[in-house]
């Protein structure tokens, strides 16, 4: 006997099937339980950019990273900027956490990088966004600051 599943007819989440195989006579000959997840949660990082690629150290620095939402299912997340100055140290871990984003939709999260105290000189500015337990592809923008 075969048995259709149609989950088109059920909201997205984690669902279990339990299936037992039996004998005409109802005894029990084996089961098998199987894990399945209806609805994709998937988001990318569109670009990260900063308002000014040239500034004076001390001004401040706004990042903007763009994400999309590409999946089936509404997520949020935190947006996550490291700062990495030319030798390979981070000099600044910014943070920003999403609200709603429903599929199909992108949006800009600006976040602030404080130059105050920082020296002058090339960084790299590379942003990502966790959302359900995985990260998006990371994105890299440069930065000069100058005196």
């Amino acid at each position: 006997m075969t048995q259709r599943w149609q989950p088109d007819q059920l909201p997205p989440g984690d669902y279990v099937l339990d299936a037992e195989l039996r004998a005409s006579d109802g005894t029990w000959l084996d089961s098998m339980k199987g894990y399945v997840r209806l609805g994709v949660e998937d988001a990318r990082t569109l670009g990260l950019a900063a308002t000014e690629s040239r500034t004076r150290s001390g001004s401040g620095v706004a990042l903007d990273l763009k994400i999309a939402n590409t999946g089936s299912e509404p997520i949020a997340g935190t947006a996550v900027v490291q700062v990495i100055d030319e030798q390979g140290t981070t000099v600044a871990d910014l943070r920003h956490e999403s609200r709603m984003l429903e599929p199909d939709q992108a949006t800009t999260l600006r976040l602030r990088w404080d130059t105050t105290d920082v020296a002058p000189g090339t960084y790299s500015a590379i942003g990502h966004l966790r959302f359900c337990g995985r990260a998006t592809d990371p994105v890299v923008t440069s930065i000069t600051l100058r005196r």
